[in-house]
């Protein structure tokens, strides 16, 4: 009994499935024009206010981590006045972003923050491979036996490591989560 009662059940609902019906849509016609809508192309002027709108959110972001950096320690009054910068800058920047709204840019302010990453990326990465050219020249020096040239080529690693931490903390400032830590081994 139990069988029949399961097996009835089931039948039903595969029915109730089956009947349902969705509207067909020929993707090969809506393709083209989602994907000309999303990739439009952005004019010079529009390109150049970007560029702006990319330069007032890194200000925004280095603003607010110094007024951070005085809350810490205590600086109140500093604190505020950075705030208050921050704050105008985030004023400019939802006006910038407005504007280019206007002018038919979707999203620009998640297109600048994309930008801010790869730039930083870039940046990072074209200091890891300065700090790898590092190394093998060290390495070559020491299979020579160049004393003085493996002097000159640790002090230019352990200045372009201290030049990729400065990167990777001014990154930082912008979105913490786009980097994995580089742990290079001297």
């Amino acid at each position: 009994m139990k069988k029949v009662v399961l097996m009835a059940s089931a039948i039903f609902f595969a029915a109730a499935t089956f009947a349902q019906t969705t509207p067909t849509v020929n993707l090969a016609q809506t393709e083209p024009s989602v994907a000309q809508s999303n990739k439009a192309k952005i004019t010079p002027g529009e390109n150049a206010q970007m560029k702006e709108l990319d330069n007032c959110i890194r200000n925004y972001n280095s603003e607010k981590a110094i007024a951070k950096q005085a809350m810490i320690k205590g600086e109140f009054k500093i604190s505020k006045a950075d705030y208050a910068i921050a704050d105008a800058d985030k004023k400019y920047i939802k006006a910038i972003a407005v504007q280019l709204k206007s002018e038919g840019v979707r999203h620009p302010l998640m297109l600048a923050h994309k930008e801010i990453k790869k730039a930083d990326k870039k940046m990072i990465i074209a200091d890891v491979k300065i700090i790898k050219a590092d190394k093998l020249a060290k390495q070559k020096a020491l299979k020579a036996g160049d004393s003085t040239a493996v002097k000159v080529t640790e002090n230019n690693l352990i200045a372009d490591k201290n030049n990729l931490k400065k990167d990777i903390s001014d990154a930082s400032h912008d979105d913490t989560k786009h980097f994995t830590f580089i742990r290079s081994k001297s």
